[in-house]
C-alpha cells in the first residue's frame, strides 16, 4: 500500500511527495536565456514556476534543456529528474527525486528569488 502524499498549499509551485518534489511549471521556450522568472498560477489558481528555456520545442530539446536547468539548479542527478504530465504542453509537471527537506529548501529559495 503507498502512503499518501503531504498535501500543500496549492498556491505554492511544489508538493512534497515520499521520494522527493512535485514542481508545476509554465514553460517558454526559445528564450535568450534559461531561468525560472516568476511565481504564476494555472486557470485553477494554482502555484507554478514560470520558467523559460532557451532551446527550441522541437524534438524534446526544450524538454531536455528545461530537465538540465532544474538538475543543475536543484543538485541532483539528471535521471533524477523526469516529466510526469505535460510532456507536449506548456504547462509541465515535474518529479525531482531526492531527499524532501533539502528540495522543499531550494524550491522556497527559488520562490524569494523571484517574488
Amino acid at each position: 500500500m503507498t502512503q499518501p502524499e503531504t498535501t500543500q498549499n496549492e498556491e505554492l509551485p511544489y508538493t512534497p511527495v515520499e521520494n522527493g518534489i512535485r514542481l508545476a511549471l509554465r514553460v517558454t521556450a526559445r528564450a535568450s536565456k534559461t531561468g525560472i522568472t516568476q511565481l504564476d498560477k494555472d486557470s485553477a489558481g494554482r502555484g507554478l514556476f514560470r520558467i523559460r528555456v532557451a532551446a527550441p520545442p522541437v524534438e524534446g530539446a526544450s524538454n531536455k534543456n528545461l530537465m538540465a536547468y532544474l538538475s543543475k539548479s536543484f543538485s541532483v542527478p539528471k535521471s533524477a529528474v523526469s516529466i510526469e504530465s505535460g510532456e507536449h504542453s506548456k504547462i509541465k509537471i515535474l518529479l525531482l527525486k531526492g531527499d524532501v527537506q533539502r528540495l522543499t529548501e531550494i524550491a522556497e529559495d527559488f520562490i524569494t528569488k523571484v517574488s
